[in-house]
């Protein structure tokens, strides 16, 4: 399992060690054309960015896996939404709720099939720290996969001043208990499958979305952490939770096989060139994210993993899991801290802060070809 070192146990409780942090994705706005939209909230907003998904593996067909069930259509649970329908279609709209005395926000994409009396998937994408959610949701292509596929989407904002979120897994967490409140929001005004609500995200997160595989087993169906998986010390689901991940070998800033790059980061905010792709290729099967993984894969009562070179610079880790209990890590050799498939990261500046996008695999599509594999059970 990843040593929480002290940068991410400090994370834990405040997001203030992780504003080094910031200007990665200062940066990456900068790069992109970005436009501040809201003040007072803290968040590096940017102008959309184009996603290519390509809905293949490296293969040419979908990732393959363990599926929960037979070859029936499992059973939807539909939520309170699907007794009034009539709720908007909305593309990356700005929707909010009061929490724990903040107002908090999201952008929602429902696409018209998410409009009716039909209960249809819902998935949160979370942004990394200080990327803000308007930056994020144009970077993934989450939203454009949704309309085209008939889900819901939402891209929550985080809060703080460097605008992120609070990992802990135990104890007080407003954050939590904002994703709680925005899911009863989304689940009261549209006709959303209870049972299909999955998480992803970058960074922190992806951190967020392992902390939730360990305290919302019963509300997400699976998970799929972007440069960032964990299974924080304190984590106890019990029960088995689907995980696909990803993460690159010579990531400059979340070290494959563990810790924080302490150096990298000063070297950023020192003003300095924030030259980090020079990080040595990580060991997969040292610690760090690989063990990360594996913790998942024993907390699901998985068997032994099997590798597969499934394109020239990615590696498909797969576990031998039960039904319905499936992890996956993808080992991207050489990657840096980037969300593969995505070209938001790739302008020369910020490339050489973030390292190199992989561009062989879509982290979205075969995120999402996952995620529509499982569904809790009944």
């Amino acid at each position: 399992m990843l040593p929480w070192p002290a940068q991410t146990q400090a994370l834990s409780s405040t997001r203030a060690s992780w504003r080094p942090l910031a200007v990665l994705f200062v940066a990456a706005s900068l790069f992109t054309g970005a436009c501040s939209t809201e003040s007072g909230d803290g968040e590096a907003n940017a102008a959309e960015a184009e996603s290519d998904p390509s809905g293949q593996d490296a293969n040419g067909s979908a990732d393959q896996g363990n599926a929960e069930g037979s070859s029936a259509a499992p059973t939807a649970v539909a939520s309170a939404g699907c007794e009034t329908p009539g709720a908007p279609a909305a593309t990356l709209a700005k929707e909010g709720i009061d929490s724990d005395g903040q107002r908090r926000w999201w952008l929602l994409t429902a696409p018209e099939a998410a409009t009716g009396s039909d209960p249809v998937p819902l998935v949160l994408d979370f942004h990394g720290l200080s990327e803000g959610a308007e930056f994020h949701s144009g970077s993934t292509g989450w939203s454009e996969l949704a309309e085209r596929e008939g889900f819901v989407v939402a891209f929550p904002q985080g809060s703080g001043r460097s605008v992120g979120w609070d990992v802990r897994s135990s104890g007080p967490n407003p954050d939590l208990d904002f994703v709680d409140s925005m899911l009863a929001d989304i689940e009261a005004r549209y006709c959303i499958d209870t049972s299909r609500v999955y998480s992803t995200g970058l960074s922190n997160g992806a951190f967020l979305s392992s902390v939730l595989a360990c305290t919302r087993p019963d509300v997400f169906a699976a998970v799929g952490p972007v440069a960032g998986v964990t299974y924080p010390p304190d984590c106890d689901p019990g029960k088995a939770v689907p995980v696909i991940s990803f993460h690159g070998t010579a990531d400059p800033l979340l070290p494959f096989n563990g810790s924080v790059a302490a150096d990298a980061l000063s070297s950023i905010t020192s003003g300095g060139s924030g030259s980090t792709t020079s990080a040595p290729p990580g060991d997969i099967d040292g610690d760090g994210y690989p063990a990360n993984a594996a913790d998942w894969a024993a907390n699901n009562g998985c068997g032994q993993p099997t590798d597969e070179q499934v394109a020239g610079s990615v590696v498909r880790r797969s576990y031998d899991c039960p039904d319905g209990a499936e992890v996956v890590f993808y080992m991207i050799q050489d990657g840096g801290h980037t969300w593969p498939g995505s070209d938001a990261l790739t302008a020369e500046g910020i490339a050489r802060i973030v390292g190199p996008t992989n561009m062989e695999i879509d982290a979205t599509e075969l995120t999402w070809e996952f995620f529509a594999r499982h569904q809790l059970a009944a």
